[in-house]
């Protein structure tokens, strides 16, 4: 007679458990080097930066130009990373497919039709 509750009682501390593990990045972390994202917004910095779930501006906030592009991590959730543009940065328009390094914040995002980093 008690199997039965203690495995009601189990139940919800395994899921506990394992939705803890998800949330924390450990299933699905991104690994490092060059990933495929297209872009999402572009704006100002002070527009766009809470947006962004990573943002690379190293806390200015700015007028500068920003863009937020999208990617996705190692399974099926997405996640955006912004920067600023700098004047050498080529042009990036919406919907645009680029490449970007989401360990290195001070790579630029190479558009996919350009030499794309691997």
């Amino acid at each position: 007679m008690k199997r039965p509750i203690m495995r009601r009682a189990a139940l919800p501390v395994v899921m506990l458990a394992m939705a803890g593990c998800a949330g924390s990045g450990v299933f699905g972390r991104a690994p490092p080097g060059w990933h495929d994202a297209v872009v999402e917004r572009l704006g100002s910095h002070a527009a766009l930066a809470a947006e962004a779930d990573l943002d690379c501006s190293a806390g200015v906030v700015s007028d500068a130009p920003f863009v937020v592009a999208r990617y996705h991590r190692a399974g099926v959730h997405s996640r955006s990373i912004g920067r600023l543009l700098g004047p050498s940065d080529p042009p990036l328009h919406v919907g645009q497919k680029v490449r970007i390094s989401i360990h290195d914040c001070s790579a630029p995002f190479v558009p996919v039709s350009a030499a794309s980093p691997t």
